[in-house]
């Protein structure tokens, strides 16, 4: 197992923290910002999941680079930070638009 500790440390501070902070930024958003024609949470969450991926893989090589020294946490976590807004904004930006899509003319 103590082969294995960097590795998994590794994949979750690579793959599960930044695809939980984007849903913390969908959560916050639904929870402390609802719009008026917001989507319901369930529909939200759906949406994220492509756009989670589209945010968050150009920031892996952001964060694979703060990961492997100490002096770069800043950068780590100012990086979680992007990603939480993108979750904050994005995401309602586009349901919005593909909600006006599906409304009929």
């Amino acid at each position: 197992m103590n082969e294995f500790t960097p590795f998994i440390t590794q994949m979750v501070l690579l793959g599960v923290i930044p695809f939980a902070a984007y849903f913390l930024g969908v959560y916050i958003r639904i929870t402390v910002f609802p719009s008026p024609q917001s989507l319901v949470m369930k529909h939200q969450f759906l949406v994220a999941i492509p756009l989670s991926v589209m945010v968050i893989a150009p920031l892996i090589v952001t964060l694979g680079q703060a990961i492997t020294d100490a002096e770069n946490l800043s950068a780590y976590l100012i990086t979680i930070g992007v990603i939480i807004e993108h979750g904050l904004f994005m995401n309602e930006a586009v349901c919005e638009r593909f909600n006006a899509k599906l409304q009929p003319a």
